[in-house]
């Protein structure tokens, strides 16, 4: 059932992708075009720049993102921690790899966040959760767990009991298969981007983890930005309508 959710979320993100959606538009009006429909035609090719011109000037993206990464307090204050959990997806798997180091991706905030948080709290436990996503993946046992723990083994966290959860494809298998792992009734300090920060705890909540404290780290907006260009734009759209989606789709699932 989870690997045919996974499939599913990705076949439905390819339709509904923002970055898709000019190749759409292009197409209704070659097909309008083949079909004589002039008019018709030339309103999807106005509709298509309109849009591309849209995401050029307005910061349509930022807005759709400033809305999810405002949701919660940026940098809580800690007390009576018992652990950290941090979300996968910071890691870059197949760098490291191919060149035999650590590699972090646009989300590194995340595993170098945990590292942070961990030595300035000494003597509390961090979790680190996340196998891959990539169907391509499947039957392999490579793991964003495995770069994070060689970050930290080789930042040399010596006073921190690392906890690495290796086969975690989603959100609510970063939580279901966490608490397998530990007590989700304790203080947690959940790390993840601050995008992603309103469906985790949704979904860790639900899978019954009671005392969460949210730390968002890896925030894209800073300001809204005019005339920034399309290629700016279509990123934060991409990400803030995949993560609405998202919230959307666990909600309805029950996750």
């Amino acid at each position: 059932m989870d690997f045919l959710f996974n499939l599913v979320s990705k076949l439905v993100w390819f339709l509904v992708d923002p970055a898709n959606w000019i190749f759409f538009l292009l197409v209704l009006a070659f097909l309008a075009a083949r079909t004589g429909d002039i008019r018709r035609a030339k309103r999807w090719l106005a509709t298509t720049l309109i849009y591309f011109l849209a995401l050029t000037v307005l910061p349509v993206g930022d807005i759709a993102m400033q809305s999810l990464e405002t949701r919660f307090p940026v940098n809580p204050k800690l007390e009576d921690i018992h652990g950290i959990i941090v979300l996968g997806g910071g890691e870059d798997i197949h760098a490291t790899e191919l060149f035999d180091q650590v590699n972090l991706g646009p989300a590194g905030e995340r595993v170098t966040m945990g590292a942070v948080l961990a030595r300035a709290n000494p003597g509390t436990k961090l979790l680190y959760t996340g196998g891959t996503g990539a169907l391509s993946d499947i039957g392999n046992p490579r793991s964003g767990a495995a770069v994070a723990g060689r970050l930290y083994e080789e930042l040399g966290l010596e006073d921190t009991e690392i906890i690495l959860e290796h086969a975690a494809r989603n959100t609510s298998e970063n939580a279901r298969l966490s608490a397998d792992l530990v007590d989700e009734t304790q203080r947690w300090v959940l790390v993840t981007s601050a995008f992603h920060m309103a469906r985790s705890v949704s979904t860790f909540e639900r899978a019954g983890w009671t005392d969460l404290v949210p730390y968002p780290v890896d925030l894209q907006v800073t300001t809204l930005e005019y005339g920034g260009g399309y290629h700016g734009q279509i990123n934060a759209l991409r990400i803030a309508v995949r993560e609405y989606i998202g919230l959307l789709a666990y909600r309805l699932a029950g996750r």
